[in-house]
């Protein structure tokens, strides 16, 4: 677990805004490795409610049990945030455009991915808030489609725009783990080890304390 330091202890809120608050974390391999969520609850006071994750897992499968069982509304019964990380697996999908993102989109593409993601979340529990952080910074590469993670990072901020009671975090600007830390901070270029995990809490927390 991370330990503050006198500074951090000194300077973090002594009454976070997400103290209290039950979370359920939604993702892919890198939330099932639980290197970050651990740091995350004892920076913010939170407390976890439930999570879903599995290696693999693309946004478009976020709404589903460990199972593959989609969630229903009885699984949100007692959660007050959903946290999502989108991991590096929807580098894959087309990004698109926010015009993409509408009820009814046949479109395939990132931007109405996660707005059909969210938009289900909220039918199933209209007051939750949502708190989705973008990829990880472990790579300058574009993808297939030429496009960058900024991109996509900048498609998760356009799509909570459309809702309330919403954070963006944008994980390549808020977590110090970079391409060129990137062989120390995680285990294999990709997902992070225990000191990435400490970088990944550092910038969800930041973010969420700040909110």
């Amino acid at each position: 677990m991370f330990m503050m330091s006198d500074f951090q202890k000194k300077y973090w809120p002594s009454a976070p805004a997400y103290n209290g608050k039950r979370v359920m974390w939604l993702g892919d391999s890198i939330t099932a490795g639980a290197t970050y969520q651990e740091d995350v609850l004892v920076w913010t006071g939170m407390t976890q409610d439930a999570q879903y994750a599995v290696g693999g897992r693309v946004s478009a499968d976020f709404d589903k049990d460990n199972a593959g069982t989609l969630l229903i509304a009885a699984d949100f019964a007692t959660t007050d945030v959903v946290h999502l990380l989108h991991g590096g697996n929807d580098f894959g999908v087309a990004l698109g455009t926010i015009a993409d993102a509408y009820v009814g989109s046949p479109a395939t593409t990132f931007y109405n991915v996660i707005f059909q993601l969210y938009t289900r979340i909220r039918v199933l529990k209209p007051t939750v808030e949502i708190v989705a952080s973008s990829m990880l910074n472990t790579s300058a590469a574009l993808n297939g489609y030429g496009n960058s993670r900024a991109e996509y990072a900048q498609a998760i901020a356009d799509v909570l725009a459309l809702f309330s009671n919403t954070l963006a975090i944008d994980l390549l600007t808020d977590c110090l783990i970079t391409p060129a830390n990137a062989g120390t901070t995680t285990s294999d270029g990709v997902h992070p080890n225990a000191l990435g995990g400490q970088m990944v809490a550092r910038g969800i927390a930041n973010a969420m304390n700040a909110a």
